[in-house]
């Protein structure tokens, strides 16, 4: 029995890599930018920039646009974390702040990212992943809330925000 239980463990956390099931390119493909839409280059914000125990409670898909904006969203987002921080630096004058959050979920397992930008003739689109476990994944048995953050250069107008759901084969 000795024997068993160490090779169960190594099958059950090789079986269980959240990495191995995040290729979105292959498992949740977004359709293709329009034609001509421009890559448009973004930043995770800080080191904190995706979490899976912030304090939102609900799925949103928001653009921060001021200084005021970014320091009540920041509070929400680590209300879970102790310490507490201030915001992360952001030049509102020259900047945006893109937030991407999935809502309260049961379990682990959960994470939501934006993965691309695209410049449509003024209009940028936001690609978010949502990714879930399946149901052979083995989970935190705890309350998530997934959620993330993306600074990028200023627009004017909303973005058009695309998803795409990935389910993980554990």
């Amino acid at each position: 029995m000795r024997k068993f239980l160490p090779a169960f463990a190594i099958v059950a956390v090789a079986a269980c890599d959240p990495n191995d099931a995040l290729d979105p390119r292959q498992e949740a493909p977004f359709p293709d930018p329009p034609p001509g839409a421009v890559a448009v280059q973004f930043a995770l914000i800080d080191e904190a920039h995706t979490t899976f125990i912030s304090g939102i409670p609900d799925a949103r898909r928001d653009v921060i646009r001021t200084q005021e904006e970014w320091e009540a969203f920041w509070d929400e987002f680590q209300a879970n974390r102790l310490p507490q921080t201030d915001p992360p630096a952001v030049d509102f004058s020259t900047q945006m702040v893109i937030v991407a959050t999935m809502g309260t979920r049961n379990t682990g397992g959960y994470e939501i990212t934006v993965e691309d930008m695209f410049d449509d003739a003024g209009t940028l689109i936001v690609q978010v992943l949502q990714a879930s476990p399946g149901g052979g994944c083995l989970t935190t048995q705890a309350l998530t809330a997934p959620a993330t953050a993306v600074a990028v250069s200023a627009v004017d107008g909303d973005p058009e925000f695309v998803e795409a759901d990935l389910m993980r084969d554990c």
